[in-house]
């Protein structure tokens, strides 16, 4: 969170997806035999709402630098 970010995304497989779903994450979507033809999940939870100045940082600073 230090670092802007406002989501966290992550990839499992089906035997994982109960466990994260306990946990607050939400299935985004499946993609068949994606790894090694097994099923891959992405996972992913809102940490808070995005605000542009986190996720402009960089560019920003370089913007006030020049």
């Amino acid at each position: 969170l230090a670092e802007g970010a406002h989501s966290l995304h992550l990839w499992t497989t089906e035997n994982n997806v109960e466990f994260y779903k306990k946990r607050g994450l939400s299935c985004g979507g499946v993609f068949p035999k994606a790894w090694h033809g097994e099923d891959c999940y992405l996972i992913y939870k809102i940490l808070r709402e995005p605000e542009e100045k986190n996720f402009l940082k960089n560019y920003l600073e370089q913007k006030i630098k020049h």
